[in-house]
């Protein structure tokens, strides 16, 4: 939102917008597959090779393996609103390009 309001940074903004579009596309295509009971089984985790209790990163599928299909159902719908939000906001954007 601030890149769009900036002068001269439209490109960088209609850039993020689309990485954020893509984001919500492939979280609601996990949420698609979770719901159909298509979730990959994820392998066990591994040790902290890091030390010091580091936290390591966490994919996107590992949360839908503890998620209830209502759950997974009601952040589709969110999710769906969001990308139709962020997909006008493309569009617009291209427009004054």
């Amino acid at each position: 939102m601030v890149l769009d309001l900036t002068s001269g940074r439209l490109s960088d903004a209609i850039s993020h917008v689309e990485k954020a579009l893509e984001s919500v596309e492939s979280r609601i295509a996990l949420l698609r597959n979770g719901i159909s009971g298509q979730t990959p089984t994820l392998p066990p985790p591994e040790p902290d090779i890091k030390g010091k209790g580091k936290a390591t990163a966490k994919l996107a599928r590992d949360d839908l393996q503890g998620m209830a299909k209502s759950q997974m159902e009601s952040e589709l719908k969110e999710l769906s609103g969001l990308k139709d939000d962020l997909a006008l906001k493309v569009w617009i954007f291209a427009c004054l390009e």
